[in-house]
């Protein structure tokens, strides 16, 4: 049964995001950096643990492929990255150093091919990663050196799992999903505007991998197969939607990726 209280203030945000972005549509100069300060300030800093840090530039991996400019990212607080001087809010970012990366659009509709072409970019930087921790259903995933341990989660078919893995962990799922660490940066998209229903937001969404498509006008928001794999409409919206950068940022609870390997 939804929660009222929690239901409410999150009204009281999309009211207030929509009330800043219609103010600001007229000067069209300053709308970009305005539609993602509004979503940062008024909304996702505001809700997230505040030990993720928000940030907008480039995106780059160990074989110095760039995803250009990228609206809002999340960084894990696990490494570095690089600030342009006198301006901490554009970085240049390591790729393994990103939970997840969101574009920020006018009207999604409109602008989905820009959409795409952003998320290709970075879906196409490649993590590497010799050794993490990984959150997996109430319990912890180590991979680390071709071994792997599992603690407090429950394998398919498998009962509770405990103890060494050996060999590759394909095929091993817990609650339905694989607990192989997607080394792919989770890209989601966030229009002002956009689509007005669900079923084209999923078309969308599924010929495409994005990760999750909100509209905020019109408090529709699709997951896709990373996470929930569904739909929702009104203040839920809102709500699925944070629900799910908090799985991207609380994904892994360590990581270990050599900075060296970038010189």
């Amino acid at each position: 049964m939804p929660n009222n209280v929690v239901f409410s203030r999150l009204f009281g945000i999309q009211q207030q995001l929509m009330g800043a972005y219609n103010a600001t549509a007229p000067m069209t100069n300053a709308t970009k950096g305005s539609e993602r300060e509004f979503l940062v300030d008024l909304f996702l800093s505001s809700i997230l643990p505040n030990q993720y840090r928000f940030g907008s530039g480039d995106i780059t991996d160990s074989h110095s492929t760039r995803s250009g400019q990228v609206d809002i990212v999340v960084e894990f607080p696990f490494l570095p990255s690089i600030p342009i001087a006198g301006c901490d809010k554009f970085r240049l970012y390591l790729a393994e150093s990103v939970a997840c990366a969101i574009e920020v659009k006018s009207d999604v509709a409109n602008q989905w091919e820009q959409a795409l072409e952003t998320c290709r970019k970075i879906k196409d930087l490649k993590r590497n990663i010799s050794s993490y921790t990984k959150s997996v259903s109430g319990g912890s995933f180590t991979s680390s050196g071709g071994m792997q341990s599992l603690t407090g989660a429950t394998i398919t078919g498998n009962g509770s799992g405990s103890g060494i893995i050996i060999g590759g962990n394909s095929g091993i799922k817990v609650a339905g999903k694989s607990i192989e660490l997607d080394l792919k940066i989770p890209f989601f998209a966030v229009g002002y505007k956009g689509w007005s229903t669900l079923s084209t937001m999923e078309q969308r969404l599924k010929s495409s991998e994005v990760d999750g498509l909100l509209n905020i006008e019109k408090k529709l928001y699709v997951s896709g197969t990373r996470y929930q794999n569904e739909s929702y409409e009104g203040d839920a919206a809102l709500w699925a939607f944070i629900c799910d950068l908090l799985d991207a940022v609380k994904e892994l609870e360590k990581v270990d990726a050599d900075p060296r390997q970038y010189a």
